[in-house]
């Protein structure tokens, strides 16, 4: 990941999510798409996304559960992908969503509903510009 007009992408990231025990249990609101939900990600995700290098530095501590969003180039969990967009755009790239365009890439088998969800979850919960 990275931005336009760098030789090299900034980071590479494993699409991997380090979920901790203590806060698994979290009730969410069900209703997608609520302010509400929003509100969650912003408070809990601190908490819920762990830092990969801090990750490395503690794989043996069980207080953590791996979590890969994505199987066989398809997403599996949205809630996970989620979070690990919102590391990747809020704590690695740090910049603002509203003020920038998005280029994601997917599997050239990629149903049209999972496209479509894929972006609604870009603009409604993110903000996009485009």
């Amino acid at each position: 990941m990275g931005f336009a007009g760098n030789v090299e992408p900034c980071f590479i990231s494993p699409t991997i999510v380090a979920v901790n025990d203590s806060f698994s249990g979290s009730a969410q609101p069900a209703a997608r798409g609520t302010p509400a939900r929003g509100n969650w990600l912003a408070q809990h995700s601190a908490g819920v996304m762990a830092d990969l290098e801090a990750l490395a530095r503690s794989r043996a501590s069980s207080s953590h559960n791996l979590s890969y969003p994505i199987r066989n180039g398809q997403v599996e969990n949205w809630d996970t992908m989620e979070r690990f967009w919102q590391q990747c755009i809020f704590n690695y790239l740090r910049c603002d969503p509203e003020d920038h365009y998005f280029l994601l890439t997917e599997s050239p088998l990629t149903a049209p509903e999972t496209r479509e969800y894929t972006g609604e979850i870009m603009f409604e919960t993110f903000n996009v510009s485009g």
